[in-house]
């Protein structure tokens, strides 16, 4: 079947298929594209849509293959009978034609013993005028049997003649019923088949995004690992007193943040160990509800990180976002938890404009641009739980 002949939706789905794969081509999806958040939605919709839309087509399937099977059994039910009543209209005519040799052969007899022949027997045999009336009577009463012994054998071949004639008509009507459930049962699995097709191209697309999004979350998790160890190198260098010499008075440490403790302030702040435990969680699935390494819905994700470093917090957004102090956009610093949507999603920011998040169900713990459409327009703030 070719486009043209598609339906109108699988068309436009075929359609769509076409520019994801010219977009693939122009991107170079199979090296170091990117692979956004919104090309992967929209892929796992098509694909969504596609399986939506073979259960439909197969429950279809079905429905036409069951008549076609019904249409087959019942034309083996009809054809079986009519070889059944074509043996028996024969058989009826062999009886017939018996019974009517037989009832000629009576009428024979009959014609041959006439009247002067009986007269005779009565005087060879002393037979009275009674018995001779019995004997005109039965053989009547004989010949009258055996010509309702014919009209019935007549009647019964004529019924089993028009009950053959039924069911060939039957036939022809389940041969025409077979034919449609056949062309119904072709049509519905060459759409299955233009359908399946699609839906492994749109897997295959979106096992490529996910390839192409992997492997950018590897260089980001790599070059944030790298900034973070150089923070937390800056963090150690900062908080230890430099050993003055012995002839020397020791200087004031004065507004020096505790051994460990950390700055709240520019280039090495926020708390760039909790990010680094944090991304080993990358790839994480999303489970809903989940707060435990097997996996993380995003305020899960973020309670688990902090309560590893002795900070506990409820397993809520919302709660997350008014325990903690508020701060401002330009302040983030890494550690810092963001959150968008009316404070339905959050995640933990990493520096760089970048965080790490669980996002939803399908998807597992990533980092993503806070710069991207879908945050941008979502965001509502940040706390900073340290």
């Amino acid at each position: 079947m070719g486009v043209s002949r598609l339906p109108h939706v699988a068309r436009r789905i075929y359609a769509r298929a076409a520019v994801v794969t010219a977009s693939a081509l122009l991107t170079g999806i199979t090296g170091a594209a990117h692979a956004s958040p919104s090309s992967i939605t929209a892929t796992r919709a098509r694909i969504n849509q596609l399986n939506q839309a073979l259960e439909t087509l197969g429950a279809r399937e079905n429905t036409a293959v069951e008549a076609y099977n019904g249409a087959q059994y019942r034309l083996g039910v009809v054809t079986t009978r009519i070889r059944d009543t074509s043996q028996r209209l024969h058989q009826a005519t062999i009886d017939q034609t018996i019974a009517r040799a037989r009832l000629s052969n009576r009428l024979v007899s009959i014609y041959r013993n006439t009247t002067p022949d009986l007269t005779a027997a009565v005087l060879a045999n002393n037979l009275s005028l009674t018995d001779l009336a019995a004997i005109k009577d039965f053989r009547q009463r004989l010949a009258a049997n055996d010509a309702a012994i014919a009209q019935q054998i007549r009647t019964t071949r004529e019924q089993i003649k028009r009950s053959r004639f039924a069911l060939i008509k039957d036939r022809r009507v389940t041969h025409r019923q077979l034919t449609v459930a056949l062309r119904n049962r072709h049509e519905i699995s060459a759409v299955l088949g233009q359908r399946r097709r699609l839906l492994a191209h749109e897997q295959g697309t979106l096992a490529a995004l996910q390839a192409a999004e992997r492997r950018e979350q590897a260089i980001r998790a790599e070059a944030t690992r790298t900034r973070l160890a150089q923070e937390l190198r800056a963090q150690q260098v900062t908080t230890q007193q430099p050993q003055a010499p012995a002839s020397q008075p020791q200087p004031q440490a004065s507004n020096s943040p505790a051994q460990g403790a950390p700055s709240s302030g520019g280039g090495g702040a926020g708390r760039p160990d909790v990010v680094a435990y944090a991304l080993q969680f990358l790839g994480t699935p999303y489970v809903w509800g989940g707060a435990a390494p097997g996996g993380f819905d995003c305020s899960g994700l973020t309670q688990y990180a902090y309560a590893h470093f002795g900070i506990n917090m409820i397993h809520y957004t919302g709660s997350q976002y008014s325990a903690f102090p508020h701060v401002a956009k330009s302040d983030l610093q890494p550690g810092d938890l963001v959150f968008f949507h009316n404070l339905g999603h959050e995640g933990m920011y990493i520096g760089n404009g970048q965080f790490l998040h669980a996002p939803h169900t399908g998807d597992v713990v990533k980092i993503s641009n806070m710069s991207d459409a879908w945050y941008v327009s979502g965001y509502v703030g940040a706390v900073r739980p340290y």
